[in-house]
């Protein structure tokens, strides 16, 4: 009994070197987010855009391209709505009302905001090849590579605050799929590289969000 308070003291001790990474995390992904916008606005990777597509491009194989378009449809709105609702409802099971909350608000927010970047921007869809069709939407940022950043980053966070120990396979399974989805749009031609650099930095704020918010909710809980 004498060493909860310590406990707790030493807790709130940690709490705001956390809060000041998580901060920092999001900064620098907000930073680079606008870095990334303003040299589209000024037309300074429409080279860089080429020459990396074209690269990837030369690699393309039969086999990428299977594995590629599966990435791609694990990306895309059924899935993810999929994925959002069995993580809902083991939250639900668990008793964690406010933990589905945050998760459902985060990804709900996104897929709001995506749309409007979009029609800020403006900007048109690669038309150096295609392996797929192409999508009608624009094309900065990416839809796929922002989305899969929130609903697959916020399922990462959701699975450590419930199970700590999974948090190495969470994690790398969540880096993995990130990676995988927006490089597939690149490599299928559906999106210029920055697009899905900039949909990763855009997304990132949002699963910074959900960290804080359920290690928040977490502290009310125990």
């Amino acid at each position: 009994m004498a060493t909860t308070p310590m406990t707790t003291t030493n807790e709130r001790k940690r709490l705001p070197w956390r809060e000041l990474i998580l901060f920092t995390i999001a900064a620098l992904a907000t930073f680079a987010f606008v870095a990334i916008a303003d040299e589209l606005r000024e037309g300074d990777l429409d080279k860089w855009d080429t020459a990396i597509a074209i690269a990837v491009h030369h690699r393309q194989v039969a086999f990428l391209d299977y594995l590629m378009i599966t990435l791609t449809a694990i990306g895309t709105g059924p899935t993810l709505i999929a994925v959002m609702l069995a993580i809902s409802i083991w939250c639900w099971r668990r008793k964690r009302k406010s933990f589905l909350l945050i998760f459902v608000a985060n990804c709900l927010s996104e897929f709001v905001l995506n749309p409007i970047l979009k029609t800020i921007f403006s900007r048109a869809r690669p038309t150096l090849f295609e392996v797929i069709t192409q999508p009608e939407s624009l094309s900065f940022p990416s839809g796929h590579a922002m989305s899969a950043m929130v609903v697959y980053g916020g399922v990462a966070a959701v699975v450590i605050a419930l199970r700590p120990r999974a948090r190495p396979i969470a994690v790398v399974a969540a880096s993995v799929l990130i990676f995988g989805i927006g490089f597939s749009r690149v490599y299928l031609g559906a999106h210029w590289p920055f697009d899905v650099l900039a949909g990763w930095a855009a997304g990132v704020p949002f699963v910074v969000t959900t960290v804080y918010l359920l290690h928040r909710a977490q502290r009310t809980t125990t």
